[in-house]
Order: structure tokens, then C-alpha cells, then sequence
């Protein structure tokens, strides 16, 4: 499987998945894939709770193809911006991206609250 990252509208990153869906899972897809959006969960001081985006307006797509010129099907959707690192020349993600995203994923795509204690 191969990881490419997508840059879209921050804070409509959800949207923009919604979007897509039907193109990587639908029946008439274009391919066969995953959307992952990446979030964190957060702690306010008076204990309530929320998630955030860990990579705000960034999506990333994990399929396995190959030929970028299926991909570009996903560029006239809504709240697209571009593939990275360009709409030229797309590409999935390597060595360290690849490891720290993927590093994540492992887990879900939600990070949990890590509880960190700090001493002297």
C-alpha cells in the first residue's frame, strides 16, 4: 500500500473525505483506497474533551495504485487544494514522512491523550 498526502481547505477536511468516499469505495470507484484524517484528542484544563486535526488541511490516501493518473479524478472535488509535493508530479510518501504518518496509523487515526509527567 502506498500513502500519498492531499492538501485541502483546513477545517474541511471531513468534508472533503465525504466527497471522495464514493470514489475510492463506491461501486463505480475509480480505485480502491482509504482516506485517513489524522487527529489528536485534547484535554481542557476544566477536563472536557475534543479532537483536533494533528495535520490541519492535510488528508492522505492509502491504496495501492499506482498510476497517478487515476488519482487525479480526486483533484475536481470540493475543497481540493493539491497533491503534494505537486499536482505535476504526485507521489506517495517516503522514508521519513512515510515512517511518521504510518508510525500513527498503527494506532487508528486518532492519538490518544498521552499522559506526560514533568520533573526537576
Amino acid at each position: 500500500m502506498s500513502l500519498y498526502c492531499i492538501s485541502v481547505k483546513t477545517g474541511l477536511e471531513e468534508k472533503f473525505k465525504e466527497n471522495v468516499l464514493p470514489l475510492v469505495n463506491g461501486n463505480n470507484c475509480a480505485f480502491q483506497g482509504f482516506i485517513h484524517i489524522l487527529r489528536k484528542r485534547m484535554r481542557l484544563k476544566n477536563g472536557k474533551e475534543y479532537f483536533d486535526a494533528f495535520f490541519p488541511g492535510y488528508v492522505f490516501l492509502e491504496t495501492e495504485e499506482c498510476e497517478a493518473s487515476k488519482l487525479y479524478v480526486l483533484s475536481r472535488k470540493k475543497y481540493f487544494l493539491r497533491f503534494l509535493p505537486s499536482n505535476s508530479s504526485v507521489s506517495p510518501l517516503v522514508k521519513g514522512d512515510l515512517e511518521i504518518v504510518s508510525s500513527i496509523l498503527r494506532f487508528g487515526s486518532t492519538v490518544g491523550i498521552v499522559p506526560v509527567k514533568f520533573d526537576a
